[in-house]
C-alpha cells in the first residue's frame, strides 16, 4: 500500500487518504511541479479479482474518459502500473459523495433531490446521446461527488460500456445490488433505460433516506409511506423510473429532465381538478366540437414537445463547452427558430473571448439564412416574435459594431441598429445607443470621402460629438470594462487619425484634451482592476494616449 507523504512516479506527493471502496483507494496528491493537486486511485493487485480483466477495465474506462468532454465527467490524466497496484491519476474534485451526505444527514429536501436529478439528467443524456451511446451501468450515491458549490460530477466509468444494439444482452453480470436495473443480471441488454432506473433508484435513497443496498427485497416501498409530505409528482417520476419493466420506464433522460421541471403539474389532485373541468366542458361541446378538439389537442402537444427539446437542448448546452456547447445550441435554434434565447446564447458563445471572428460571423448567419419545410429563414420566423427580434437585432450589431476581428466592424451593424433605434421594446438608452452607433457606423461608409470642392463629405466635428456621446452613455450606464474600453479605443484612433480634421471643422483642442485624460483615467482604472485579464489591451492604449496627445501638441504647435 501506498503511504502517506510518498512520492508516486517521482511526480506525484500523496498528502492524505480521502476515500475508499471494495476495489481502490483514493488518495489526495500534489504535483508539486505543476502546482496541482490530483486524486490518485490504488488498485491493489493482492486481492481476490482477475488481474487481467480489472488491467482491461481501467484501460477501457481510461479510454472512455479521455472521449468525453462534458463539466460534470472529470478527466484522466495518468495511468501508473507497480508490481503491487495500479495506479489512476485523475481530476481532484473538492466535496463530498452524496453517498457520504446520506450516510451523515440522512433524507434530503425535495428541491435538493430535484435540482441534482436535473443535473444528473444532462450528464446521462450527454452520454447517451453520443455515437455510439455510452451506457454508465452505476449510477449510485458513492459515484456521485457534490462540490461546495451544489454542482455534482459523475466518477467512477469502470463499469461503463458503449450500446451495441446487435446484442440481446450484456455479456457480463455487473452493477450495485440495490441501484442496478435486471437487465444488468441476465434479463436483458442495458440501455439508456437502464440508467433511468438507476437514477431512479439514487433519486428514492436521496429522498427516503433508505439505502436501497440493505434492502432484502427488490420492490422500493412507496415513497409516501416514509415520507408523505413529499409531492406526489416526485413520487410518480421516481416510480416510473424504477419500473421492472424497461417499456414501463421512461424512455430518454430528455422525459425524465421534462417531467421534474414540471413534477408540480403531476400532482393528483390538480390532476383531478383538471379532469373535472374538462369533463363538464367536453359534456357541453363534445358533439359538436369532437373533431376541432382532437386537431387542437395534437397542435399544442406538438408545440408542446418542441418547447421540450428546445429548453432541454438550452438546458445541455449550459453545461457544455466549445463545439460541442454551439453545436447543442445551433440544434435548439433549428427546433424552435422563433424564439430568440437560442440566438442569444450561441452569440455569447461567439463572444466569450471577446471577438466576433469572420468563421463565426458566416456561421451565425448561416443560422438565420436556413430554411423550414415552408422555406422561410429563420430570420424570417424570428421576425414573427417582435420583441425577441427586436433584442437579437441591438446584440447582433453590438458585436459587429466592437467585436468583429476584435476592432469591430461599423458598416456590418449599420442593418442591426437601423432596425434597434426604432425597437418599441428596448429601453430608451439602448434606442439612443443604437441611434448613436447607427450614425457613426455611416460616418466610417463616407469616411475619407471627399466632395468635389475638396471638402471631406462628413463633418469630423459631428462626429467626434458622437463618439463622445456614445463614451459618456457608457459610463452614465455603467457598461461593463470591456465595452468601456473599446469606446475608448474607438476614440483614440479617431483623433490619431482625424485630430486636425476635427480642430478645422470647430472641436476645441482642450475638448480633445479633456476626453484623452477622461480616457486615461478608465485606462488606469481598467488596469488597477485584477479581474481585468486583457492586460495587452490597455497597453496598447496607453500607447495610443500618448500618440495622441503628442499629436494634439503638433496641432496646436501648427496653429
Amino acid at each position: 500500500m501506498i503511504t502517506i507523504g510518498s512520492t508516486l512516479d517521482g511526480k506525484y506527493k500523496i498528502l492524505n487518504q480521502i476515500g475508499t471502496g471494495g476495489m481502490s483507494t483514493v488518495y489526495l496528491a500534489m504535483n508539486e511541479k505543476a502546482n496541482r493537486q490530483w486524486a490518485v486511485k490504488e488498485i491493489r493487485k493482492d486481492r481476490p479479482y482477475n488481474i487481467a480483466l480489472m488491467r482491461q477495465g481501467i484501460l477501457r474506462e481510461m479510454e472512455l474518459l479521455c472521449s468525453l468532454n462534458h463539466p460534470m465527467i472529470p478527466k484522466i490524466c495518468d495511468v501508473i502500473e507497480e508490481e503491487e497496484a495500479i495506479f489512476i491519476v485523475m481530476d481532484y474534485i473538492e466535496g463530498r459523495t452524496l453517498g457520504k451526505v446520506l450516510e451523515e444527514e440522512g433524507a434530503q429536501k425535495e428541491e435538493y433531490v430535484i435540482e441534482w436529478a436535473k443535473q444528473l439528467c444532462q450528464v446521462l443524456a450527454y452520454l447517451h446521446n453520443r455515437i455510439p451511446p455510452v451506457i454508465y451501468r452505476d449510477m449510485k450515491p458513492s459515484n456521485i461527488m457534490l462540490k461546495p458549490n451544489g454542482d455534482l460530477m459523475l466518477i467512477d466509468f469502470g463499469i461503463s460500456r458503449e450500446f451495441c444494439k446487435e446484442n440481446t444482452e450484456d455479456t457480463v453480470c455487473l452493477g450495485t445490488q440495490g441501484y442496478a436495473a435486471p437487465e444488468q443480471f441476465g434479463a436483458g441488454q442495458s440501455d439508456e433505460r437502464t440508467d433511468i432506473y438507476g437514477l431512479g433508484a439514487t433519486l428514492h435513497y436521496m429522498i427516503t433516506g433508505e439505502n436501497p443496498r440493505k434492502r432484502y427485497r427488490s420492490e422500493f416501498l412507496p415513497v409516501c409511506q416514509i415520507r408523505p409530505e413529499i409531492s406526489e409528482g416526485l413520487e410518480q417520476i421516481i416510480e416510473k423510473c424504477l419500473q421492472r419493466d424497461p417499456e414501463k420506464r421512461y424512455q430518454s433522460c430528455r422525459e425524465v429532465w421534462f417531467a421534474l421541471e414540471h413534477y408540480q403539474e403531476l400532482d393528483s389532485k390538480r390532476m383531478k381538478s383538471q379532469k373535472r373541468k374538462l369533463f363538464f366542458c367536453s359534456g357541453l361541446f363534445a358533439t359538436a366540437f369532437f373533431s376541432l378538439g382532437l386537431s387542437c389537442f395534437s397542435s399544442i402537444r406538438a408545440v408542446d414537445l418542441r418547447k421540450e427539446n428546445y429548453q432541454f437542448c438550452i438546458q445541455m448546452a449550459s453545461n457544455q463547452e466549445g463545439e460541442e456547447k454551439v453545436e447543442l445550441l445551433k440544434k435548439a435554434i433549428s427546433m424552435n427558430p422563433r424564439e430568440e434565447e437560442g440566438y442569444l446564447k450561441l452569440l455569447e458563445v461567439f463572444l466569450e473571448d471577446d471577438n466576433f471572428s469572420r468563421e463565426e460571423d458566416i456561421s451565425f448567419r448561416e443560422i438565420l439564412n436556413e430554411t423550414n419545410g415552408k422555406k422561410e429563414t429563420y430570420e424570417m420566423i424570428i421576425k414573427e416574435n417582435q420583441t425577441g427580434y427586436e433584442k437579437l437585432t441591438y446584440e447582433i450589431g453590438t458585436a459587429y459594431f466592437f467585436f468583429y476581428e476584435e476592432n469591430g466592424n461599423k458598416e456590418r451593424s449599420l442593418k442591426w441598429f437601423e432596425i434597434a433605434k426604432q425597437a418599441e421594446s428596448l429601453t430608451e438608452s439602448e434606442k439612443i445607443r443604437a441611434a448613436v452607433c447607427e450614425r457613426i457606423g455611416h460616418y466610417w461608409k463616407d469616411m475619407g470621402k471627399r466632395k468635389k470642392t475638396g471638402d471631406f463629405e462628413i463633418s469630423h466635428a459631428v462626429y467626434f460629438r458622437d463618439l463622445k456621446e456614445l463614451y459618456q452613455m457608457q459610463k452614465k450606464y455603467k457598461e461593463n470594462e470591456i465595452m468601456k474600453l473599446k469606446v475608448c479605443q474607438e476614440i483614440i484612433m479617431q483623433i490619431l487619425q482625424y485630430s486636425e480634421e476635427m480642430i478645422k471643422d470647430g472641436v476645441k483642442t482642450e475638448e480633445i484634451r479633456d476626453i484623452l485624460e477622461w480616457i486615461n483615467t478608465e485606462i488606469f482604472c481598467a488596469k488597477e482592476n485584477v479581474s481585468f485579464d486583457n492586460q495587452e489591451m490597455i497597453e496598447m492604449m496607453e500607447r495610443e494616449v500618448e500618440q495622441a496627445r503628442q499629436k494634439i501638441k503638433e496641432n496646436t504647435a501648427k496653429e
